[in-house]
């Protein structure tokens, strides 16, 4: 055999491993447990932890409230500094055992979701990696079912907080908390691939593509307000005792801590 047959047949045979292996790379399993880009609904109570509210305690959380922002949601920057909660009330606070995601999405470079002007995730730079993002309730703070009227102090009583927090005005609608999720957002990286070699069992196929898990996995928490939009109106030195009054029954909740 010569020499230049003998290299012309190991040329065809190495073009034919790098074919089969591209194959391989393109035939690892697409993922159809889950979509690409799918934005989940956010709501605006939705608000990062770096505002200091785990610092000081979730447990505090229920039966505070909120300012209508311009937009005339619940704008969390008005969080109250104090509790507004009928006398012997309780709060609860419990972790969640359910692992189920609230919410998974595979994101590229192209995904966007923010939450009043603050991204929910940063999306991959790259056109060639695609992130994982998968969002659980770890944890909850909730008004004790036990507790009188459901905890809510009544109309009244809110504007006695408010004066005593805010001062006298007019503040149109408020809104009452009554529960608080802690929310763990996770964020893991993959890389698109074009071979099998590295492949690991963490490897999919997606349009056509192969992506491998880089070992690299980000953490973010975010807390989730559940809370009632009530109409305060005026408030003074003058606003009436809560005793003056038949007491009202906590309103529906409004806002949600997370909805997917």
């Amino acid at each position: 055999m010569s020499g230049k047959f003998f290299a012309a047949l190991l040329v065809l045979a190495l073009a034919g491993c790098k074919t089969v292996e591209g194959t391989l790379a393109k035939q690892l399993p697409s993922r159809t447990d889950i979509s690409l880009n799918q934005v989940p609904v956010l709501d605006a109570t939705l608000i990062p932890s770096n505002n200091g509210l785990l610092s000081s305690g979730i447990n505090i959380v229920p039966g505070s409230y909120c300012l209508a922002g311009s937009n005339g949601t619940c704008d969390a920057s008005t969080l109250s500094p104090a509790q507004c909660l009928m006398q012997g009330s309780t709060v609860v606070v419990a972790p969640k055992t359910n692992p189920t995601p609230s919410y998974d999405s595979l994101i590229d470079n192209k995904y966007t979701a923010t939450v009043g002007g603050v991204p929910f995730i940063s999306a991959t730079a790259s056109a060639e990696a695609l992130d994982e993002v998968k969002a659980v309730i770890a944890g909850t703070a909730q008004i004790s079912s036990t507790s009188p009227n459901n905890g809510y102090p009544g109309i009244d009583g809110l504007k006695a907080c408010i004066l005593k927090n805010q001062g006298p005005g007019t503040y149109d609608t408020v809104y009452w908390i009554s529960a608080a999720n802690i929310i763990d957002v996770t964020l893991n990286h993959y890389v698109q691939v074009s071979s099998t070699d590295g492949v690991t069992v963490s490897g999919f196929g997606v349009n056509g593509s192969t992506y491998n898990h880089n070992g690299v996995t980000e953490e973010r928490i975010w807390i989730g307000l559940q809370a009632s939009a009530i109409h305060i109106g005026q408030v003074s030195a003058g606003t009436p005792p809560v005793k003056e009054r038949p007491l009202e029954p906590r309103p529906p909740v409004a806002t949600k801590a997370f909805v997917n």
